[in-house]
């Protein structure tokens, strides 16, 4: 769930957390091993959505000074259609502005019924999304 998400630092830890808790015995191998393979998804797909990370491609010298990009597909964040790109100016500003406008007020921390820290992770990455999308 928290995959689907998109709270890869919560689901890491989930994933820690269950992988130490599995006993050392034989009967629980294969089992240990599906949360380390799950383990290693998550660390990956959390790596590629934070960004920062400086390897042979994404370096001072490559013009990367902070280390990769964060590659969130903000789209999907605003909960916008997939043929977004094909309609007209209009269209596109209407879309974002209602989608914007609904999830800021669900995921408002003072208006959430529930995880509070969700709320406010959820709330700042709308607010980004919303600000790169408008830009372009």
């Amino acid at each position: 769930a928290l995959l689907l998400d998109m709270d890869y630092d919560e689901a890491v830890n989930d994933f820690r957390e269950a992988f130490n808790l599995v006993p050392e015995d034989k009967e629980s191998l294969q089992e240990k091993r599906e949360l380390q393979h799950k383990l290693q998804e998550a660390q990956h797909q959390q790596k590629r959505w934070n960004g920062g990370e400086k390897d042979m491609r994404f370096n001072e010298n490559t013009g990367f000074p902070d280390g990769r990009p964060p590659e969130r597909d903000h789209a999907k964040i605003l909960q916008l259609p997939i043929d977004l790109e094909h309609r007209t100016k209009d269209i596109k500003c209407a879309w974002l502005k209602k989608q914007f406008k609904a999830l800021v007020r669900q995921y408002h921390p003072d208006k959430y019924k529930g995880n509070k820290k969700r709320a406010a992770r959820k709330f700042k990455e709308v607010k980004e999304a919303k600000e790169i999308i408008s830009d372009s």
